[in-house]
């Protein structure tokens, strides 16, 4: 999509080029690799805290914000073996334009 969207303001440009700046912008924390289980790589720019929820049939990936899953606390023994940097919660269901369309 995004290679798609930046081609048409600059048609010579690569797939490449577009997904090595991609995953550069995501090393230097400008943006931020979504793990979508299914297809195509997905990158955030938001950078505050949320969390996914993920369609099961249309596979889209849609922001939500829950406080409460910002104190969920680490266990214990993951806390003394590791370093945890980030934590990820990512929901999977149907969405409402699926529910709707009753196309599950």
């Amino acid at each position: 999509m995004v290679y798609h969207r930046i081609k048409r303001e600059f048609p010579n440009i690569s797939f490449d080029t577009v997904n090595r700046t991609l995953h550069c912008l995501s090393e230097k924390g400008l943006i931020r690799k979504v793990e979508s289980g299914y297809g195509p790589r997905r990158f955030d720019a938001n950078l505050r805290t949320h969390y996914h929820f993920r369609c099961s049939n249309c596979k889209k990936i849609i922001d939500f914000d829950c406080s409460e899953y910002g104190n969920i606390k680490i266990p214990e023994g993951i806390a003394k073996r590791f370093k945890v940097l980030r934590q990820e919660i990512i929901l999977e269901g149907i969405c409402p334009e699926c529910l709707t369309k009753n196309t599950v």
